[in-house]
């Protein structure tokens, strides 16, 4: 994401959904994931006030670990759904999917919202063939980043 300039974006992106979870007082939890593998960055919970320092490591480039990163969500879905049987368990996804593998759908995620960072004369649309194979919702990053910049704040 990075060569196409799409880092900085999904990190500004990421902030703004975290910051509308605070406000509707959700449960969260964060998963980044780069070539260097994918780590937890913050536990299942309500989140705090934004910080910077889960998302500045992110690195972007040699290989993309999504099968890692989307087991590692899979987990904390289930583990969330055993704790807090009422509460609804959804999976947004930011990525340009630019990978080999064709993952299967999180089994443990009721709902995924996949936002799609592949745009422009060169996208090759693997994150629209994810969209309808797991039957998720794809937003167009733009569109969604105005729908979170326009909510109003409580």
């Amino acid at each position: 994401m990075r060569s196409a300039g799409h880092l900085e974006p999904a990190k500004g992106l990421l902030a703004a959904l975290m910051q509308a979870a605070a406000r509707r007082r959700g449960r969260v939890a964060l998963v980044c994931f780069s070539g260097t593998g994918a780590q937890v960055r913050v536990r299942p919970g309500r989140p705090g006030a934004w910080r910077e320092a889960w998302v500045a490591p992110i690195e972007s480039g040699g290989g993309t670990p999504i099968l890692e990163a989307l087991r590692c969500a899979s987990g904390l879905l289930a583990g969330h759904a055993r704790r807090h049987p009422g509460d609804a368990r959804c999976l947004w996804l930011l990525t340009d999917a630019r990978v080999r593998e064709r993952p299967a759908r999180p089994a443990a995620a009721e709902r995924i919202h996949l936002i799609d960072f592949d745009e422009g004369p060169r996208a090759i649309g693997r994150a629209r063939a994810w969209v309808q194979d797991w039957r998720a919702g794809g937003h167009a990053r733009h569109a969604l980043a105005s729908e979170l910049l326009a909510a109003p704040r409580r």
